[in-house]
């Protein structure tokens, strides 16, 4: 026998997310933003129609909403871009947000702070459909955009949803 200790495992470091993550802002069961990457940073775009799903369209108005896209990003100081989906949809890339504190509370209610204030400009803006097709809504849920049920407490009564899908490059 050997008078040498035995060898101790090596702490491990935390799992990362291997793939993207992939979120839905919706509101009044109409999605609005989507949310793309993984921690700690991820994309805010513009909900398209390849990102609804059943019960969950995505927004009817773009004119409106892509308008409101480009004002939070003048309202965040971000530099919002016109982009293409997988589908060839046109979005606004809205910003990146990352989580540089690592602090899930602040970072929670920064986030839920920027829905709301998007959802503020989005309302102010003036719609550019008919009144009866006009969306409406007064709670935003976060959810994931392959209706998996795996749900998390977000804030006040708001809630996320994880898909842990891949996304397209």
């Amino acid at each position: 026998m050997s008078d040498q200790p035995a060898p101790q495992p090596k702490p491990r470091a935390p799992r990362k997310p291997t793939r993207n993550e992939r979120y839905v802002v919706a509101r009044g069961n109409v999605a609005y933003l989507k949310v793309v990457g993984k921690a700690p940073e991820w994309q805010l775009l513009t909900a398209t129609a390849s990102d609804s799903q059943p019960g969950f369209p995505a927004c009817a108005d773009q004119a409106r909403l892509m308008a409101a896209a480009l004002k939070i990003g003048d309202v965040i100081q971000t530099q919002p871009t016109l982009e293409h989906d997988a589908q060839r949809h046109q979005q606004v890339n809205i910003c990146s947000i990352v989580d540089h504190l690592n602090n899930d509370a602040h970072f929670q209610q920064e986030i839920a702070d920027l829905f709301m204030r998007f959802f503020e400009l989005y309302d102010h803006e003036p719609s550019h459909l008919p009144g009866d097709a006009a969306d409406a809504g007064s709670v935003y849920q976060v959810l994931a955009c392959d209706g998996q049920d795996t749900q998390a407490d977000y804030v006040d009564g708001h809630w996320l949803r994880h898909t842990g899908a891949a996304q397209p490059a």
